[in-house]
């Protein structure tokens, strides 16, 4: 039997998978990519962005607007409970900045299924970015996949 590990890296000499299920700490913020700014996906966005000339417009109506490529950035909380030497249970949150590289009217967000509290399903990839001033490298998850994780009903 191959193991997961062995049918991802055999075509490929390494593997930065990261697969997340934890609660949205605030809610997703949106910022477009700007006009001489690239998408950090090769697969994502372009340089023919129109953000600025449909902000022009002066049309709030968002059914007669394009989506606008840009990132939805949100954090994410994952809890891990543990029991301590004395017998009692503890518990462990870890915060995680997540990227979603993507349109701003991504159903998701838009509609507010992601809020503050949602419990979330993140699969991506790490990236760490150091500030050159501060020294400081800050890790995030870029994400492959993001949808709203809904437990399977329990028949008894």
């Amino acid at each position: 039997m191959i193991s997961v590990a062995q049918f991802y890296i055999s075509d490929s000499s390494s593997l930065n998978k990261v697969i997340l299920v934890g609660n949205v700490g605030k809610d997703p913020e949106f910022r477009p990519f700007g006009e001489n700014q690239e998408s950090p996906d090769r697969n994502i966005g372009n340089n023919n962005n129109n953000y600025n000339n449909n902000n022009n417009n002066n049309n709030n109506n968002n059914n007669n607007n394009p989506s606008v490529r840009g990132t939805w950035s949100f954090s994410l909380a994952t809890t891990r409970n543990y029991k301590k030497p004395s017998g009692e249970w503890a518990d462990d949150t870890a915060w995680h900045r997540v990227k979603d590289y993507t349109v701003s009217d991504k159903w998701m967000y838009a509609q507010g299924a992601l809020s503050k509290g949602a419990q979330v399903l993140v699969e991506g990839r790490l990236h760490y970015k150091k500030d050159e001033e501060s020294g400081r490298t800050y890790t995030s998850i870029i994400a492959g996949v993001c949808m709203p994780y809904v437990l399977p009903m329990r028949i008894i």
